[in-house]
């Protein structure tokens, strides 16, 4: 009866734990702070708990892309874009990468009002998507799209 009660005990402890962890994760999301994950023991369970944890973790990375990916393009929106330049300046300015080059560029598509008016703003999205699927293409995993405008 001893050893039942102790596993009674120890159950409802890792319960507490984990429906504590997922509390903690869900108020980064409310802060907009993706920096934090959720335990693996949590992920792994097979019960309630382990799927309240998984539709959490899908819910964080929906809120993340929502907020960080220009929604017609899937590139990195503005906002984002900033934050991904700025830790690069600051990382090509450490002593360890001072001479790794770092470049930066900016484009723009040509008469693009002028694709809006005369072929709709259908057209003109998908002209948008294509620039920025042949640029990310090139660029690779060296870099990085942003949309500023």
């Amino acid at each position: 009866m001893i050893i039942f009660g102790l596993l009674i005990v120890s159950y409802t402890g890792r319960l507490s734990q984990d429906i504590n962890s997922i509390s903690k994760y869900m108020n980064y999301l409310t802060k907009a702070d993706f920096t934090h994950h959720l335990p693996d023991q949590v992920l792994n369970r097979d019960d309630e708990v382990g799927e309240l944890g998984e539709y959490s973790k899908k819910m964080g990375d929906a809120l993340n892309n929502l907020i960080r990916n220009d929604q017609l393009t899937g590139i990195l929106n503005r906002s984002a874009g900033q934050k991904q330049l700025s830790r690069l300046i600051s990382r090509a300015n450490t002593e360890e990468t001072r001479n790794v080059p770092l470049c930066v560029g900016m484009a723009d598509v040509d008469f693009f009002k002028k694709v809006n008016d005369t072929y709709g703003h259908a057209t003109g999205d998908e002209v948008l998507k294509k620039a920025c699927q042949i640029m990310q293409k090139h660029l690779g995993d060296s870099g990085f799209v942003c949309r500023w405008g």
